[in-house]
């Protein structure tokens, strides 16, 4: 079986749309931080990674968008999972809690929730949903916000269900690897891109997309972690990267950049 790396341990959601890419027989390959799926698969210690990167609720996951800049991985596919937190404890009362264990991105979607319903509880963050639910099922009067799988693997009770203050809350993983896709009935395209700094760079690197009539989906900046107060950006963009009108877009668009890298084009998801 092939071996695919994802954000663990087994329980989080990103160990559920593993399960939803890949229907058949793998190896799981659960990583610590989600840079470690990165480096799985850019060499060559996993045939593919599965990884957050962005949430309905609380937009782009940062850490996913900063690999991007630093590996030669691709962008084989795109699924979204819908996304709902369980309450987890080994204790029976929410009022016994004291301390509730969290993945920063849960916890930004519950906020609300947290407030409104534990404020009498300490937040502490940690590296993924399964660990919050790991070591509340260690500590007594804790929690963890978590998944429906992450109960059961850790046999921990049901506090509160639903705890997400947006209930339409999903977020979108892609598949990685080092492969390219052929062309399908219906992509999508993720390109990055650093402008150059003068006035309108920004503008001259879209224009193209609008007179070549190309749908962007999505447009996100991150902070150059070398150059103070200058900005890559992440674009997604309807359209296959052999599109004659895509070739003529990002063959204007390089024009206008310091440098331009496919990500990879990949089916839409549906």
């Amino acid at each position: 079986p092939i071996k695919v790396a994802f954000l663990g341990p087994q329980g989080t959601f990103s160990h559920i749309a593993t399960k939803k890419f890949f229907n058949g027989a793998i190896t799981e390959f659960p990583q610590k931080t989600i840079p470690d799926v990165f480096r799985c698969v850019e060499n060559n210690t996993a045939e593919f990674g599965v990884v957050p990167i962005e949430n309905s609720t609380e937009g782009a996951v940062t850490f996913t968008l900063d690999e991007f800049f630093d590996t030669s991985v691709k962008i084989i596919a795109e699924k979204s999972v819908k996304i709902s937190y369980n309450l987890l404890s080994i204790e029976q009362n929410l009022q016994t809690v004291e301390k509730i264990y969290s993945h920063p991105q849960p916890w930004g979607q519950c906020k609300n929730w947290l407030k409104n319903n534990a404020p009498f509880a300490k937040v502490e963050l940690v590296d993924s949903t399964s660990k919050a639910a790991e070591l509340a099922a260690k500590n007594s009067n804790t929690a963890a916000i978590a998944s429906t799988i992450a109960g059961e693997i850790y046999d921990l009770h049901i506090l509160a269900d639903k705890l997400e203050d947006n209930q339409q809350n999903y977020t979108r993983f892609f598949l990685i690897g080092k492969s390219e896709n052929c062309k399908s009935a219906n992509d999508k395209t993720s390109i990055l891109c650093a402008v150059k700094d003068k006035p309108g760079a920004l503008l001259s690197i879209l224009k193209p997309f609008h007179d070549l009539s190309i749908n962007l989906t999505k447009i996100e900046s991150r902070p150059d972690k070398k150059t103070i107060w200058e900005y890559h950006f992440f674009i997604d963009f309807i359209g296959y990267k052999d599109d004659e009108d895509v070739k003529k877009a990002l063959a204007l668009v390089q024009k206008h950049t310091i440098f331009l890298k496919i990500l990879g084009s990949y089916p839409l998801n549906d």
